[in-house]
């Protein structure tokens, strides 16, 4: 895996006709990496993933590998069930992604051991680093510290947009020895290393 670190862009998937783009994507992959990236993040919550087939998903994710082979690809994967994470993580693993993007469960609004167990479930179906999506404002429910600490020994990256970024500064740092990676949204990224 390559290391993930930097300034990555989540990726919009173009359309015309009602049809995906695929040329304009190749454009937009392409301006992505002569502008410097370092990494990517194709089929995210920004990607309209739930509009695109698994024949589109695994397009867009091939031509992401094609043009920027010596970087780092976060693939998003997730939704709100277990067992279609799963089943994406499967598609797309044989493209070579370094790691998934798993969004905390949309509107189920699981409880915190809901959470935990999705990821530890999730986590065990990739040897592929994950990291975990944190977006309240979209998923209706907000990862706590705790479990995001619980989870730091389950999954090979722990990663948490900052949905709730005063939750993650008031993370106990003695509760583990594992290293949790926190990205923002804005200019600013927030990185603790316990």
């Amino acid at each position: 895996m390559m290391k993930i670190k930097g300034c990555g862009t989540a990726l919009v998937t173009p359309f015309k006709d009602g049809k995906v783009d695929f040329e304009s994507y190749r454009v937009l992959v392409r301006r992505q990496v002569e502008a410097g990236i370092h990494f990517l993040v194709p089929l995210g919550t920004t990607a309209e993933t739930p509009c695109l087939t698994d024949e589109e998903k695994v397009e867009l994710l091939r031509i992401t590998r094609e043009l920027c082979p010596d970087r780092p690809v976060v693939v998003g994967a997730g939704t709100n069930s277990p067992a279609q994470t799963i089943r994406n993580i499967r598609l797309l693993e044989p493209c070579g992604p370094d790691a998934f993007l798993i969004v905390v469960p949309y509107y189920n609004k699981p409880t915190q051991e809901g959470i935990y167990e999705y990821f530890k479930a999730v986590a065990a179906s990739t040897s592929k680093a994950i990291v975990v999506y944190n977006v309240p404002g979209r998923t209706g429910v907000n990862l706590t510290s705790e479990t995001t600490l619980r989870l730091a020994g389950k999954v090979a990256l722990c990663g948490s947009c900052l949905g709730n970024w005063l939750t993650g500064i008031k993370m106990p740092f003695s509760m583990s020895s594992a290293r949790i990676v926190a990205f923002a949204a804005s200019t600013w990224a927030l990185r603790l290393a316990l």
